[in-house]
């Protein structure tokens, strides 16, 4: 990777937000696994974005709409936009019955201009039957290169801060004479 390609692609930053999230389930059913605010969606506006999720499936049955993915949809002047270059939909469907896979399918798109304050969707789902699904590493990066899923910048920090924590109440733990434990 260069320098230029980086400036040019995002280089991999992962924009979304609570996306240590994903869904796993047998059918019908949806959840967050990740996103943005409509307030920080606006900051995207008229910016080329590239989203991005991966599928995995057993046994997959033909059922109802007969796809398993994530999508949102921008509205704009009180209208919800589903257009596929203007909101981001990433989706399988149509796999053999029986079939089982993995794959990471991303989708490239402009983000509208004059977004309202509602989005609709932002949600992963499974409308179709199968023995085992998930919906997993949200990712979405400015430019029009997917790169391998990383989690977003302020999710590792909300980790850190956890183990941080974790450490610092096993360390009361072990230096509090009521315990019998010493660090040193």
């Amino acid at each position: 990777t260069t320098v230029a390609d980086i400036k040019a692609n995002g280089g991999g930053v992962n924009l979304a937000k609570e996306t240590d999230k994903f869904l796993e389930s047998t059918n019908g059913v949806a959840a967050f696994i990740g996103g943005l605010t409509p307030e920080e969606w606006k900051q995207y506006e008229g910016k080329t974005l590239t989203f991005s999720v991966t599928i995995e499936w057993k046994n997959w049955q033909t059922y109802g709409s007969n796809r398993v993915g994530w999508e949102l949809a921008f509205h704009v002047g009180g209208q919800t936009i589903w257009d596929n270059d203007k909101s981001p939909h990433l989706w399988i469907n149509n796999q053999a019955d029986g079939s089982s896979g993995k794959k990471r399918i991303s989708t490239t798109i402009t983000v509208p201009e004059n977004i309202d304050d509602a989005i609709t969707g932002q949600t992963a789902y499974i409308q179709t039957h199968g023995d085992y699904f998930k919906i997993s590493d949200l990712m979405v990066e400015e430019g029009t290169v997917a790169h391998t899923y990383s989690p977003a910048p302020s999710d590792l920090q909300n980790q850190f801060t956890q183990t941080k924590e974790s450490i610092d109440g096993i360390n009361t733990t072990i230096n509090d004479p009521k315990t019998g434990l010493n660090a040193t």
